[in-house]
């Protein structure tokens, strides 16, 4: 399995003394020349494909020629020099999040965008090459399938590509069923063989063998070390590998070098300036039986971040999909920029350029005049690290590592200027709370410590203050020009571990040591105090111009606006996005729009628009029956439209639950807003009303699905959930399982033992049934077009064990199972009336299948999986009928058919007979929604662009399924 995972030393680049290299013929292989591989060259590539399709959606595999292209070429040139292995070697560029590279079985060679941005010549990319070619034209990764096919398997032999499939599907449900084991130096023998066959090939093609030497020591910080070091084991692993490259490279007899074109570093470069630049946000399109595309009119979800540039001209409003710059006067719309998981992104000095990065660490700069982009760099990093931050202008970023390092990158060239060693070692319970902060709130960065730059870009400053188990500080300023430490006077210490930011190149306002009453503003870097008022907050952003701050978070609002002149807040605001320039200030509408005010006034003077972002994550979508209207919400908005015409009817304040009942009345719930209890509403499309009818204030637990209302009441009034959860001792229970129960109203938990289920119809909040359950809740899922609902417990638990006891034909069916561990229970229901109407058991091999999602339609029970897999089996006979690819699906009994989407966008249609593909559908971008209509006459997709799409099935098994699949 350790194939399946990226680890730091795929990449290990050593060379060793042989004598095959003196005649120019590759190395002979050693480690693995008696090692059986049941895998012939072509079914080693069926292989690969069978692992590509799993894992194709986190590789993400750039799809553009000129990109895959390149790196073609030089794979094929090291090729050339290496021993003949039958398999057809394919390289491509994948934008993950790691600086790696990795060889898969079948011949493909993945090598990640950001080792493309760490490497500095084609030399260096050539090494990284020539490394993973070694492993797969020995063939490591079928030989250690091969181990693990006979040991948990027991086979001992495949045959055509459907039989290769299903072995690697089998082996993927048992692989937790037996333990293979390999020797204590498997890996380092492993790696060794890849680098004496491979790195010999990338000699041979004519590449400088000192560029691999620099590029693992400024990939591994590997030291040449001496005899001292050998001896008493100071040196790493990394750095003897690093002493036999040096040796080895006086073993290449330079006859047996090919020369690269004089043009090679040249190539190289404008290469890698378009694979770092190239971004791509839609398919090509596939759209067999189309019968209409309908863009909608668009639902916005919040603005996170607004700001003026420094001039005023402009105003940046984002979203957490968008960026949107707006001329100030007249306030209008100037140009769009689409961005994932980028953070706040800031005008540079004079007001020309836009600069921001995402998650990945990818900082561009846009021409605001030109609407241009000007320059894109990806920062690779080989540690992890907690928190990052870009300089003003774009030219620097500083990131606080795991280890505790400091360190600052030169954007443009992607090297370290400057690294501050462990300069702030956090205790166990900073460690402990980042990493639960980063897990419960799935956030990529912790503010883990404070870092500023000046607004000029000259100067950088970190501070931390330890405020767990511990005392002390740590500060630091640097002068970026210079690259030298700044002396810190106590004042500029002080604001800088509490919550600070600049005014201006020369004065920062902060908050003095924690003590709010000695909050001010100070002289930089002198420290003079200048000025001394009260002022609390975890965050400080001073208007570009005027005497304003806005302060995060205030009392009872998520932003304040602090006039330094009257020392007085004189604006709060419920949401975060909020900026202030002079006397006018920017914020968002309830309706979406972006407002500007005059400080002191409710009426904006001026409002706007904003043109269509992608959905953010929808809360709830409902399609009506007939097809005719739609309604979704995402976390701030929800709104109604007409599919005939892609109108928005209605535009309202978010809501979590949404049901089209058969007169077209929307039902849906609405959460608390101020005074305004949660309720039901209706929502009417046609004539565009909204009419609470039914209050939800109550103790219990309530969550809407369709048509019902979920109640979930705990049996013991006043015990704490979380002491049902001790109880809680089952090694093999999930806590996704839980996940399930949570609610956006944390103090109406219910624990997970000793609940009441109660289900009521959400039209009349009539009870239409309840069932108690002393022991586990279960997991569920409810199909109300079907008027399913089904309950699932793992078989270890206690209410499993008592149900079967308690039931003959359930313990005959658990006596024949084999396995246990990890396996499921699940019991269907009829809707309306709490009915048992069948049960069906899920073997899992040991948890091998690790189940992220039920559902059910017919005779049929869709799982799906971590292993990006749906599972379809038959709840009748208990029998697995098909796997695919893929984690999203849509089914339809009455249709058989199955939609599952693998690749955002692409889209497969499965007969659920036979299994047989009917057609791909290939959306420009990613789905949201997607259903069958009419009795599976029609079916529906709602992309992340807002754009609607319906098609007539029956068109679905003509020749063109097999459609074009980049």
């Amino acid at each position: 399995m350790k194939y399946l995972l990226l680890t730091p030393f795929l990449l290990l680049i050593v060379a060793s003394s042989y004598t095959a290299a003196q005649d120019c013929s590759p190395p002979p292989i050693v480690f693995n020349s008696k090692t059986e591989n049941i895998f012939s060259p072509e079914q080693e590539m069926f292989l690969g494909d069978a692992m590509m399709e799993r894992l194709e959606k986190d590789f993400r595999v750039i799809p553009d020629d000129q990109v895959n292209a390149y790196l073609q070429t030089i794979g094929d040139r090291i090729t050339k020099h290496l021993p003949a292995s039958g398999i057809r070697f394919r390289f491509v560029v994948v934008d993950t999040p790691y600086t790696n590279a990795h060889a898969m079985a079948g011949g493909r060679i993945f090598v990640t965008r950001k080792m493309v941005s760490f490497v500095r010549n084609e030399d260096e990319l050539a090494g990284v090459i020539a490394h993973e070619l070694g492993h797969a034209v020995v063939r490591h990764h079928a030989i250690d399938v091969s181990r693990y096919f006979k040991q948990i398997l027991n086979v001992s032999q495949v045959g055509d590509r459907s039989d290769v499939f299903e072995k690697y599907n089998k082996f993927l449900e048992m692989y937790r069923t037996k333990r293979v084991r390999f020797s204590a130096n498997h890996e380092d023998n492993q790696q060794i063989e890849a680098d004496r066959i491979g790195v010999y090939a990338a000699y041979a093609a004519g590449y400088d063998p000192n560029a691999f030497t620099e590029f693992w020591k400024r990939f591994t910080e590997a030291k040449k070390g001496n005899f001292f070091t050998d001896v008493f084991g100071s040196k790493t692993l990394a750095d003897k590998r690093l002493r036999e490259m040096l040796g080895a490279m006086k073993q290449i007899p330079a006859g047996c070098l090919d020369k690269l074109s004089p043009t090679a570093s040249q190539d190289f470069e404008k290469w890698r300036r378009h694979v770092i630049n190239f971004s791509s946000t839609t398919n090509r399109e596939a759209l067999n039986g189309m019968i209409y595309r309908r863009p909608l009119v668009p639902l916005r979800g919040d603005i996170t971040h607004l700001r003026f540039s420094p001039d005023g001209k402009y105003i940046l409003a984002q979203d957490a999909s968008t960026l949107t710059v707006l001329t100030r006067e007249p306030l209008a719309f100037h140009y769009q920029v689409e961005m994932e998981d980028a953070f706040p992104a800031a005008f540079s000095k004079d007001s020309k350029t836009l600069i921001a990065y995402n998650k990945n660490l990818r900082v561009q700069k846009w021409d605001i005049a030109q609407k241009s982009l000007v320059s894109t760099d990806e920062i690779a990093i080989r540690d992890g690290f907690w928190q990052t931050k870009v300089s003003p202008d774009g030219k620097y970023l500083t990131c606080y590592r795991y280890s505790g390092d400091l360190v600052i990158y030169d954007v443009a060239t992607n090297t370290e200027i400057f690294k501050e060693k462990e300069f702030y070692l956090p205790n166990y319970g900073e460690f402990l709370g980042w990493q639960l902060m980063k897990i419960l709130l799935d956030l990529d960065e912790v503010a883990a410590i404070n870092i500023e730059y000046s607004p000029d870009g000259k100067y950088m400053l970190a501070g931390r203050k330890r405020r767990i188990m511990g005392y002390g500080e740590e500060a630091l300023a640097l002068d970026l020009a210079t690259r030298k430490k700044v002396s810190l006077a106590g004042n500029i210490k002080e604001v800088l571990v509490s919550a600070m930011d600049f005014m201006g190149p020369d004065k920062v306002v902060g908050q003095y040591g924690g003590d709010i009453k000695k909050s001010g503003v100070f002289a930089f870097p002198s420290g003079e105090r200048l000025d001394q008022f009260e002022l609390s907050g975890a965050s400080f952003m001073p208007a570009e111009s005027g005497d304003y701050i806005t302060v995060r978070p205030v009392a009872g609002a998520a932003v304040g606006v602090y006039d330094l002149k009257a020392k007085k807040y004189v604006l709060a605001n419920k949401k975060s996005a909020l900026d202030v320039y002079g006397n006018v200030f920017v914020a968002e509408r309830k309706n979406g729009e972006v407002a500007l005010y005059t400080m002191g006034t409710n009426q904006p003077v001026a409002s706007v628009s904003l043109p269509a972002s992608p959905f953010a994550n929808l809360r709830t979508a409902s399609i009506s029956p007939d097809g005719n209207w739609l309604v979704a919400s995402d976390r701030s908005r929800g709104a109604a439209w007409n599919l005939q015409t892609g109108e928005r009817l209605l535009h309202i304040r978010a809501f979590r639950g949404s049901f089209f009942a058969p007169d077209g009345k929307i039902y849906a719930d609405f959460p608390k807003q101020g005074e305004v209890q949660r309720s039901i509403a209706i929502m009417d499309p046609k004539a565009a009303t909204v009419t609470a009818v039914g209050d939800l204030m109550s103790d219990d637990n309530v969550i809407q699905h369709g048509p019902f209302l979920l109640v979930r009441k705990s049996n013991k009034k006043g015990e704490s959930p979380d002491k049902d959860k001790d109880k809680d001792k089952d090694k093999d229970k999930k806590a996704d399982d839980r996940k399930l129960f949570s609610e956006e109203e944390p103090d109406k938990a219910v624990g997970f033992r000793n609940t009441t289920f109660e289900l009521r119809d959400v039209r009349d909040g009539k009870t239409l049934w309840a069932r108690k359950f002393e022991d586990e809740t279960p997991f569920f899922f409810i199909n109300h077009d079907e008027n399913r609902i089904g309950l699932s417990w793992f078989l270890s638990s206690k209410a499993a064990k008592a149900m079967i006891a308690a039931n003959p034909q359930l313990s005959a069916r658990v006596s024949k199972m084999q396995e246990k561990v990890g396996d499921r229970i699940v019991e269907f229901v009829e809707a309306t009336t709490g009915k048992v109407t069948g049960h069906f058991f899920l073997e899992t091999g040991k948890g091998s299948i690790d189940v992220d999602g039920l559902t059910s339609s017919g005779d049929y029970v869709v799982v799906g999986d971590s292993d990006n897999r749906v599972l379809v089996y038959s709840i009748s006979t208990g029998e697995l009928l098909y796997r695919f690819f893929g984690d999203y699906t849509a089914i339809s009994d009455s249709a058989k058919m199955i939609a599952v989407e693998n690749l955002p966008g692409r889209v497969t249609i499965y007969d659920i007979r036979t299994g047989r593909e009917m057609e791909r559908l290939s959306f420009p971008r990613a789905v949201t929604r997607m259903s069958f209509l009419e009795g599976g006459k029609r079916f529906f997709v709602l992309t992340s662009d807002q754009t609607a799409f319906m098609f007539d099935v029956a068109k679905f098994s003509s020749d063109t399924r097999l459609a074009v699949r980049d």
